[in-house]
């Protein structure tokens, strides 16, 4: 009983010792002591910086991405395709010169291939806005490209204002062909 007495002392003397980082290590055993586990749930935290022990991984409270230790001992990002970084997204792997990005389409063979809605004027495989929605550039399922207009009647129609073309393109309205037209003009003739 005075042992007893004596431990009882001495833990209270002692004081409260402060617990260890505890960490957890997950196996394939079977079955589970407690059932079937659906979620695993990591709480965010300051990045980590230095040597670390591969295979660790946390989720950083500053930028809300998950990080985890390389083979080589540093820290990296959680392998994925899309990064976000506030209000921009872009691919994870930007340096890869051989991405591809498709939308609404699973193979894609460009660098950005976009796959339509339709085949008709009503919908549109491509449209820019400018902040008060005002039609920028419109690529129509149609095939018709409209450029200040969202509903172009024409395979390229361009509204508001002046257009300027340099380098192999001029319409001009003639009675008649030239004598010698330069390579690269077109004319347009009104006399037909």
């Amino acid at each position: 009983m005075k042992k007893f007495l004596l431990i009882l002392l001495f833990l209270f003397f002692l004081g409260p010792a402060p617990l260890p980082a505890e960490s957890i290590t997950m196996t394939t055993y079977y079955p589970a002591p407690f059932g079937a586990y659906d979620q695993l749930r990591l709480v965010p935290r300051g990045d980590l910086t230095g040597a670390c022990s591969p295979g660790t991984f946390y989720i950083s409270s500053t930028s809300g991405d998950m990080r985890y230790c390389r083979t080589d001992g540093t820290w990296g990002y959680a392998p994925g395709v899309w990064k976000q970084v506030g209000n921009t997204i872009y691919p994870a792997n930007s340096g890869n010169s051989s991405l591809k990005v498709g939308l609404g389409l699973t193979l894609p063979t460009s660098r950005l291939m976009i796959k339509g809605e339709g085949t008709t004027s009503s919908t549109s495989s491509l449209h820019i806005v400018d902040n008060a929605d005002t039609s920028i550039l419109l690529v129509g399922d149609d095939g018709k490209i409209g450029i200040g207009t969202s509903t172009p009647g024409y395979k390229l129609e361009v509204q508001g204002g002046l257009t300027k073309t340099t380098g192999g393109l001029v319409i001009e309205t003639r009675a008649s062909d030239p004598p010698s037209p330069e390579t690269g003009q077109m004319w347009l003739r009104m006399d037909l």
